[in-house]
């Protein structure tokens, strides 16, 4: 076959034609950087996702999966009328000759490709249902979120705004970013930027987070999991995790504690604050009722820190059974 009539091979890039999917992961990567450096405010960055949903191509902000249907769907619609131009002498005539002699084969081949590509998107759409719906069931049953599983208080147990200047002073020294999560009112926060510490934190609760941000306090309304997950390895100084990390399953307890423990770098600190399982008695009934988990002994977070790889575990108990286990990632 002629030079002229070979097209880029399935995968390969056409020339001058930018990959939109490393660009999407350049920009992804340097606001994390700049995000977890401070350069880029709270407000500042709401304010530039606000003008990139404005501007943005609709194929860029939905969704991987959304965008990989509409391409299966278009991939069913296969065009039997093959092209015939050709710079060749005499080849756009044979290759007319060949289209018109070859045709009712190529039609009986392309109805069948388009009955695969039907069904294949059917059984794709009724799968993908399927799974929304499992995941629905999924999500009513475990919730980090704590708007999710009730309206419960905004403020935290008074045992652990106690060791709140305990757990700063532990902190104390440590250069990087250091994460509270999920951070409630800022009742640690505010004591980790007192110390001098490049602190910021994460809630998932919008109506807490804004009063924060309000206070200068470097806040961010997300989830906590995700958030960690979204750091990458070894990015962070210090996370310290109170809240979700008493209220959700066993399962999730040790899904985020790992991502702690892989978000820190090396010497770099994880610190757990509980309210403890007697502390858990005293909080408020329909919290208790709705969450899906409780609080774990600190014997328990000394073995499962152990188990993440972090070592060095201390404890530092303080009121109504409430403790904090501080753990050292690995050097």
């Amino acid at each position: 076959m002629a030079q002229d009539d070979v097209g880029p091979s399935d995968g390969e890039q056409a020339p001058g034609k930018p990959d939109l999917g490393a660009v999407m992961a350049e920009i992804d990567a340097e606001v994390r950087r700049r995000r977890l450096s401070g350069d880029i405010s709270p407000r500042a960055e709401a304010e530039l996702q606000e003008e990139f949903d404005r501007y943005a191509p609709m194929s860029v902000k939905e969704d991987s999966l959304k965008a990989s249907l509409r391409a299966l769907g278009a991939a069913t619609l296969v065009n039997p009328d093959v092209p015939v131009d050709s710079r060749i002498p005499g080849g756009r005539f044979a290759k007319r000759v060949l289209r018109k002699a070859m045709g009712w084969y190529v039609n009986y081949v392309t109805q069948q490709t388009r009955s695969l590509g039907i069904t294949t998107l059917g059984a794709v759409h009724s799968v993908i249902g399927r799974l929304n719906l499992l995941e629905e069931r999924l999500q009513a049953i475990v919730s980090d979120d704590p708007v999710e599983v009730g309206r419960v208080s905004v403020g935290v147990a008074d045992s652990l705004v106690g060791l709140g200047p305990q757990i700063a002073s532990e902190l104390e020294g440590i250069r990087g970013r250091v994460l509270h999560a999920e951070c409630g009112d800022g009742w640690l926060l505010a004591k980790l930027a007192e110390a001098g510490l490049d602190a910021y934190g994460v809630d998932p609760r919008a109506e807490v987070v804004a009063p924060l941000m309000d206070q200068g306090l470097d806040a961010w309304d997300e989830s906590v999991y995700p958030h960690l997950r979204s750091v990458g390895e070894a990015t962070l100084s210090a996370v310290v995790l109170t809240g979700l990390i008493d209220r959700v399953p066993l399962e999730r307890k040790r899904q985020v504690l790992a991502s702690a423990a892989a978000a820190v770098r090396p010497g770099g600190k994880v610190a757990i604050a509980s309210v403890g399982p007697a502390g858990w008695e005293v909080a408020p009934v329909v919290e208790r009722d709705l969450a899906p988990g409780g609080p774990l002994h600190h014997e328990t977070w000394s073995v499962l820190m152990e188990a993440s790889g972090l070592e060095s575990t201390k404890v530092i108990h303080g009121e109504a059974g409430s403790f904090v286990v501080i753990g050292v990632a690995a050097a």
